[in-house]
Order: C-alpha cells, then sequence, then structure tokens
C-alpha cells in the first residue's frame, strides 16, 4: 500500500505541534488508525466489532444444526416435538499486533531547534512505520497452515525448511511475503516455546524456494519458518488467517469440525489441473449455497488467477462485441450466478488459492485499536546504549467467524495456461 501522510502545517492541517510526542500522538496517530482501518480493501469488506471483548476474550453462539420440531402432521395428531437449536459456543482470544520506529538523536534535536525539518523526518518514518504494519497485517489476514514437524494448526509461519542446511543458503518450502532484510527465525515447536531458535537476515530471496541470509546458520529439515529476532518470534501470535477459518476439518474457535459437520468450509484441491474459470466459479457458489442458504458475496484471489479467468474471458468480448459473460462491472465481478460477485485481488493471497467469502460472517475483533505505547506519559523513549529513541504502536484485535459452512475456496490451482 503505498502511503502519503500529510505534511504538519499544510492546507487543512494543523501548524506544527509544540512537541515531537505531540506531532505523532496528536498529529499522525488519528491519520495513521484511519489508514490502516479504513483504507484496506479486504478488512473494509469484512467489517469490524469493537464491542464484544471481556478481558482478552471474545465468545458467541455459532449455530451448528437445525430447529428439528418442523413438520406436517395429519388431522388430530401429535404436533412436532420442539427441540432446542443446536449451538455451540465459540471463544476467540486477541493477539497483540506491534510495529516500531526509531528516530536518531540528531533527528531529535531537530525538534528543538528546527520543527520543520523534524516533520519531514517524523512524516517519512510514519509513512515507513504505516506501511510496514499495513502489509504485514494483510499477509497475516491470510495466513500460511504448515502441516509438518507438528505446527498444523499455528499460525505466524511462512512455511519450512525443505533441506536442513549450515550455511547461509536456505531452501523453503516458500519464499512468498520473504524479502531482503526481514529478520527470520528457524525452529520447531520446542525451540519456539523455549527460546532456542536460530535467527538469520536475509541477504536476498533467490527464488520461490531459496533465500540467502547476511551469515550462515544451521538449519534442520522441516524447521519453521517465522518472523522474529533474538527476543521473541512470531509463531502462534499472529491473526488466525482465512487459511485456518475456511477449512474443512480440525478444530477451530474452540469447535470440531469432526463432532459438527456444519463448521465446515468448502475446500476443493484444483491439484494444479485447472484456474479459475465461470464453469468453477459457479460450481462453488451452488455448493457453497446448498451447504448454508447462501452465496458469497465476494471471491478473494491473487492477480494470477485473475489474468487466467480474463483470458477466458477475452474471446467472448473480442468477438462478441459485447459485455462479457462474468466480465467488468466497474471491477472484476462475476455474474452467472444470482447477484454479481465481485474479484477482488491481493499480492499476498497465495497465487494458487481462490477465497469465497460471505464477508457478513467473518469480522475483525478488536480489543484495542491502534495506539502509541506510552511510558511515563511519553511516547518516543531513549533507546539503552544509544542516542535513539524510539516509538512503538500496538493493536489486539483478531478475526472470529460465525458460520463456517459459507465460505470456500480452491487451493492448488493451475498458475499457468493448459
Amino acid at each position: 500500500m503505498p502511503t502519503t501522510l500529510p505534511n504538519p502545517g499544510a492546507a487543512g492541517t494543523p501548524s506544527s505541534p509544540g512537541s515531537a510526542d505531540a506531532l505523532l500522538k496528536d498529529f499522525y496517530l488519528p491519520k495513521i488508525v484511519s489508514l490502516l482501518n479504513e483504507k484496506h480493501a479486504l478488512l473494509e469488506k469484512l467489517g469490524r466489532d469493537p464491542s464484544r471483548f471481556s478481558g482478552r476474550q471474545v465468545k458467541f453462539p455459532v449455530t451448528t444444526g437445525r430447529e428439528n420440531g418442523i413438520g406436517a402432521r395429519s388431522e388430530n395428531s401429535s404436533l412436532p416435538r420442539a427441540s432446542v437449536a443446536r449451538a455451540v459456543q465459540a471463544a476467540i482470544y486477541s493477539k497483540t499486533l506491534t510495529g516500531r520506529t526509531q528516530f536518531t538523536g540528531q533527528m531529535m534535536e531537530k525538534s528543538k531547534s528546527d520543527r520543520g525539518a523534524f516533520a519531514q523526518d517524523a512524516k517519512r518514518q510514519m509513512e515507513m512505520l504505516t506501511e510496514g504494519i499495513y502489509d504485514d497485517t494483510n499477509r497475516q489476514l491470510y495466513g500460511v497452515e504448515v502441516t509438518v514437524g507438528s505446527f498444523t494448526g499455528k499460525t505466524g509461519l511462512f512455511g519450512y525448511v525443505t533441506t536442513g542446511d549450515t550455511s547461509a543458503i536456505q531452501t523453503l518450502s516458500s519464499t512468498a511475503n520473504l524479502v531482503k532484510g526481514m529478520s527470520i527465525c528457524f525452529g520447531t515447536v520446542a525451540e519456539f516455546g523455549n527460546g532456542s531458535w536460530t535467527t538469520g537476515i536475509i541477504d536476498s530471496v533467490d527464488s520461490s524456494t531459496q533465500i540467502t541470509l547476511e551469515a550462515s546458520v544451521t538449519t534442520v529439515t522441516n524447521d519453521g519458518v517465522t518472523r522474529g529476532d533474538a527476543d521473541g518470534v512470531a509463531y502462534d501470535a499472529e491473526l488466525t488467517g482465512l487459511e485456518f477459518i475456511v477449512q474443512d476439518s480440525g478444530t477451530f474457535q474452540g469447535i470440531s469440525a469432526t463432532t459438527y459437520p456444519n463448521w465446515k468450509s468448502t475446500v476443493t484441491n484444483a491439484s494444479s489441473a485447472y484456474y479459475l474459470n465461470d464453469d468453477n466459479i459457479q460450481s462453488m457458489l451452488d455448493t457453497i449455497g446448498d451447504n448454508c442458504g447462501t452465496e458469497p458475496d465476494i471471491i478473494v484471489t491473487h492477480r494470477t488467477q485473475r489474468r487466467l479467468y480474463l483470458s477466458t474471458l477475452l474471446p467472448s468480448k473480442r468477438f462478441a462485441g459485447q459485455d462479457v459473460q462474468g466480465g467488468f462491472a466497474g471491477t472484476l465481478a462475476y455474474q452467472g450466478g444470482d447477484k454479481p460477485v465481485p474479484i477482488m485481488v491481493d499480492k499476498q493471497c497465495p497465487s494458487t488459492t481462490a477465497y469465497f467469502l460471505t464477508t457478513g460472517d467473518i469480522k475483525m475483533f478488536v480489543e484495542q485499536d491502534w495506539m502509541w505505547m506510552e511510558e511515563d506519559g511519553a511516547i518516543l523513549n531513549r533507546v539503552v546504549g544509544k542516542f535513539n529513541y524510539e516509538a512503538t504502536m500496538t493493536s489486539m484485535r483478531e478475526l472470529g467467524c460465525f458460520r463456517r459452512n459459507s465460505h470456500g475456496k480452491y487451493t492448488n490451482l493451475a498458475t499457468t495456461a493448459a
């Protein structure tokens, strides 16, 4: 997300605040919160629920069956036996998301003598921080489930080591969302739990399965790969993304899909045999509609699938000279069902996946919106051992789902035309 924040003192904005803390808190914070909450395409579709937390937890009932006291009866016979519609209690726990930035001591000195220059430095820092938080939160909305090494059901992983090594070159299941300069950690479930993980900084992303680190590290096959540093890791601490929500097995929000079959999404493995087209889109919409009574209202996928889907529409558009069935309606939308279903593209959605979502059934539960951490009333605090000052933003939130069977997905879609 290209991020542009206003300049203090620009038209329509207040003049430069009287202190660095005031600039961050009073001027930039409301604008950053607005960008992170309102300019995020998928979050905007899903919506927010800020009111349900009790402590760090949200509980709500989920219907897992139908009312059975229904039926026709002959004259003078007993009425159907009434029953309580089956519902179980779902529970989610908020996750703490964090973004940190530093100002050099020299920049802080500018805040005393040249507020305009400091404001420009602060603007750049705030834009970088906002973009970083936005991208990382967006990545977490999808999530990656690793099913080796006892990682099943755990959030916060990029993938795993496919071949252990003792060099700077590491071979992974995927390098998606890894970038140069990122600090990552390798380890097992036990090592992430006891603090004995291995840390490295990415020097280059060489291919879809290989990275080079700035220094050699020792890894073992099936080690998990997570974001982190020597002080902590993101393993099992990130948002519960769509990869975990839109599933047809396992326990989610404390409810077992084995015990409650309605607590399953429709999941179809394409086995790389096909990509998105009108037929399989309609098939997924029909299946979900049959399962829960309503069809999804949005499809979320990668630009690769959009491009391939468009390739199936272009011939009819080119030669028929009319609107394409499933074609453009402002944004690309499939129009073969009961209503147009927008196809939203996100670069951080896996290129082989297409999600079919009923947006009213997934919400972002917000315990605490984005805010600055304050220490003794100060946002900017001295970094121990350095002439630097740092500021930290945090938010506590989690994705939750009311109905799992109103969603579906295709996995392992083809990424090239046949």
